[in-house]
């Protein structure tokens, strides 16, 4: 999320969203929420660990399921969100 270049550093802080936001978002409808990395692909980090602190929670935006995944072994794709600061 830090390589998004929409505008200038200073002005926003991007991360990765959480289970409950990805949730939430998910709801309300995401697409107006998130920056698309990667409109292909249809399963995202999100920036909750789950209780192995190795795994992390995905979420496949077609059906809303969530599933623990090792960070060190999979590479998934990301949505941000982000934060305005100025």
């Amino acid at each position: 999320c830090e390589n998004i270049d929409i505008l200038p550093q200073e002005n926003v802080a991007w991360r990765l969203p959480t289970r409950n936001e990805f949730l939430q978002a998910d709801i309300n409808g995401y697409q107006n929420i998130f920056v698309l990395e990667d409109q292909d692909d249809e399963i995202y980090w999100t920036a909750t660990s789950a209780k192995n602190t190795d795994n992390a929670w995905t979420i496949r935006i077609s059906n809303g399921v969530l599933a623990e995944v090792d960070k060190d072994t999979n590479t998934v794709a990301v949505k941000c969100v982000g934060q305005i600061l100025k």
